[in-house]
């Protein structure tokens, strides 16, 4: 009976069992399955190809070179798996290195998907506005032109409100008077015609507040703008012309009616859409409050009504401050659904990565510390729009969290991108709230005068 043949040196022995070899096979093809993710996530974060090219998901760009960022991403996944195969053909993987690896990218995982204990700043919609008694029936009254209901969908766009538009009646008054004495007629006319917005607009002036009840979901039913806009362009018409007319304390009423409105959107408002929706019309109004002041006598009372109109709408840094954080509120709920799988829009290449995300999980997103380092910038941004910081606010407003040089880190880079995505530009509406609010701070001292 001849000897057995000695395993060459460097040769992984032959497994005893085909249970073994079977379990060797399965061991390894997970691993190079682990390991080609591991890749994968280091080039997305490592190389500035791939990494600067994030912007469809990210920022409005596109990739620079699709072509050597799919080389470069079939690189990152085929060569662990080549180098497994490799490795085990030559007999480097026996049990104890394979153990031994096992481990290492087990322990990676483990901390890929770690994640904070605590939210640190929880924040609701309910604890930002709360609702009160008599919301549900103002709320519905306010969506009664909501996008795309029917009463929205009858309003036609007035004649002359583009030309009201791109009239600047602020710093060209006579050009402006012109033009309204020249289309009275039209102005007349487009007001008439909102009779029923008009009406709508009279029974929200004649609530105390106007509730906001409207959920934290992409879906969630928005005031249509073309409606808030056709009344308050033509009221600003309105009241010019009768200021022309000498008719100051008609002129007055019809701006104070105006503003009464558009600052009842904001206190509690649950967005920042109707928030900004609010300090436009607000805006158009103080100026429009200005042309009566400039072209007609206006009695004492009636500046007193308008001044104490505007004085309770008065929200200062305090409204600033919530600006920022209404978006925050939202975002929490927004994050849940999306790491949920619910489809939130947005596009092609949007809804593929939330794919991915909700597949893979906590790999990839780690939901406390994404709502924690989110809710640390919305804080820090509050504090800046609160104390009027303009410019470091500007400064800010870039990505989340990225390294320093300037790329995503392999751990929670699903939160950071879902983070970046779903921020606004928080600084032009910042600097809106308080252009206006400086309006609103001058107009006031000419009224009391």
């Amino acid at each position: 009976m001849s000897d057995p043949v000695p395993t060459p040196p460097g040769a992984a022995p032959a497994p005893t069992t085909p249970q073994l070899r079977f379990a060797r096979a399965i061991v390894i093809a997970a691993l190079a399955l682990a390991l080609s993710f591991l890749g994968l996530l280091n080039a997305i974060t490592s190389v500035p190809l791939i990494r600067d090219s994030l912007g469809p998901l990210v920022w409005e760009h596109k990739a620079d070179s699709p072509a050597a960022i799919l080389v470069t991403l079939a690189v990152a996944v085929l060569v662990p798996i080549i180098a497994l195969i490799i490795c085990s053909r030559r007999g480097w993987l026996r049990w104890p290195q394979l153990v031994a690896l096992s481990a290492i990218v087990l322990a990676t995982f483990v901390y890929l998907s770690w994640d904070e204990p605590t939210v640190r700043r929880p924040l609701t919609m309910d604890e930002l506005s709360p609702p009160l008694p008599g919301d549900e029936a103002t709320f519905q009254v306010f969506l009664r032109y909501a996008k795309n209901s029917p009463a929205a969908n009858a309003v036609k766009s007035p004649k002359t409100t583009t030309l009201v538009a791109e009239s600047n009646f602020a710093t060209k008054p006579e050009p402006w008077a012109q033009f309204l004495r020249e289309h009275r007629a039209d102005v007349e006319a487009d007001w008439a015609a909102l009779a029923p917005v008009r009406s709508w607009w009279d029974e929200l002036a004649a609530q105390p507040r106007i509730g906001d009840l409207t959920p934290p979901r992409p879906d969630a039913p928005i005031i249509a703008f073309q409606a808030v806009r056709a009344y308050t362009q033509i009221a600003v018409a309105v009241a010019c012309l009768q200021a022309l007319d000498g008719h100051g304390d008609e002129a007055m009423a019809t701006v104070t009616r105006l503003y009464d409105v558009a600052r009842k959107f904001e206190p509690n408002s649950r967005t920042l859409v109707r928030t900004m929706v609010g300090k436009v019309m607000q805006r158009m109004a103080l100026q429009a409050g200005g042309f009566v002041l400039d072209h007609a006598a206006v009695s004492p009372a009636s500046r007193a009504t308008f001044a104490a109109e505007i004085s309770a709408g008065a929200l200062g840094a305090a409204g600033a401050r919530r600006l920022i954080l209404i978006e925050y509120a939202f975002f929490q709920p927004m994050f849940s659904l999306f790491i949920g799988g619910t489809a939130i829009g947005g596009q092609e290449d949007q809804r593929i990565f939330q794919q991915v995300v909700h597949y893979l999980g906590h790999l990839v997103v780690n939901p406390i510390a994404t709502q924690n380092f989110v809710g640390d910038r919305y804080y820090a941004l509050a504090a800046l729009a609160a104390e009027r910081r303009l410019g470091e606010l500007e400064v800010n407003k870039g990505p989340i969290d990225r390294d320093s040089r300037g790329g995503y880190r392999v751990k929670n880079i699903g939160g950071r991108l879902f983070a970046d995505a779903a921020m606004p530009a928080l600084s032009k509406v910042t600097k809106s709230y308080w252009d206006i609010e400086d309006l609103r701070v001058a107009l006031l001292a000419r009224l009391k005068s």
